[in-house]
């Protein structure tokens, strides 16, 4: 039977997203030994275009890194699916297209379009009765009720806590299976929010150098917290990594440090074996 979000839900572990970015990226967390993972459009839109999380990137751009991803693993994946690319038809069916993709989950946000990513200045919020709207289109669309849908507010830094949890209430009411309010920009205004839905499942955006403060995993369970997404922390540590190199390149002292991987290492964790082996099977002189 296939590992749902549901399912992973019903243990009393937090559930650590790391965000995956690329094909090798959702391997290595796979082979990390994580439940799950997720796919931020941050991390696609800067990894396969290049280009900022500003909203220039289209649902067919994003989808075709997620299906790169999804052939990587088996792991149930969390996809930013952004404000659903448009009204009610798009979202839609970009919940139709996922599911069919086989994506675990969904999350779907409230902001205008073109939307950018939620710890950048500029950003606005579509009107209550539209969320509500796209997200009741959104619930219906999907064929099987495993797919976890996600509910995101943006409200907080538009029109304040105040509208961002009663938001969420009324984002909980309608049937999202989970909850995320975000960039909320204090320890007080972490805490409000988890005591503000009950038993409700929330989601934390543990985005290092941002809006919101960074808290231990077990703080943030402590809080209400039961899933715990990490947009950047693979990446922004790969983007350190490749610069270093690139400038030791530049002044041609390329240091190799102890723990440089071993091509045959690089190549076991591509899953190498596997292929010799469907060679030798094929290309047997005996069969």
């Amino acid at each position: 039977m296939k590992t749902t979000f549901k399912k992973l839900l019903n243990s009393p572990n937090l559930l650590v997203l790391p965000c995956a970015h690329d094909a090798l990226s959702a391997k290595l967390i796979e082979q990390a030994g994580f439940p799950a993972m997720a796919v931020g459009g941050f991390a696609v839109a800067a990894t396969r275009y290049g280009l900022p999380d500003i909203g220039v990137t289209s649902f067919g751009e994003i989808a075709a890194g997620v299906r790169d991803m999804l052939a990587a693993t088996s792991l149930p994946m969390l996809v930013d699916a952004d404000d659903g690319y448009g009204d009610v038809k798009n979202v839609t069916r970009t919940v139709r297209a996922y599911e069919a993709m086989g994506v675990g989950g969904l999350v779907l946000e409230d902001q205008t379009s073109p939307k950018r990513c939620g710890h950048t200045a500029g950003k606005n919020v579509v009107p209550r009765s539209l969320a509500e709207s796209k997200l009741k289109a959104a619930l219906d669309a999907r064929r099987d009720t495993d797919l976890f849908i996600v509910a995101r507010t943006d409200a907080r830094a538009v029109l304040g806590m105040d509208e961002a949890i009663e938001r969420g209430h009324r984002f909980l009411e309608i049937g999202a299976d989970a909850l995320f309010v975000e960039a909320p920009q204090s320890v007080a205004e972490l805490e409000l929010i988890g005591k503000s839905f009950g038993s409700a499942t929330l989601v934390a955006n543990v985005a290092e150098n941002s809006l919101t403060p960074v808290l231990t995993p077990s703080e943030l369970k402590q809080l209400g917290f039961s899933i715990l997404v990490y947009p950047g922390a693979i990446l922004w540590r790969v983007v350190v990594t490749m610069r270093k190199v690139l400038d030791q390149l530049k002044r041609g002292e390329l240091e190799t440090p102890d723990d440089l991987l071993q091509f045959h290492e690089m190549t076991s964790i591509l899953g190498m074996q596997e292929w010799v082996e469907i060679d030798k099977k094929f290309n047997d002189s005996d069969n």
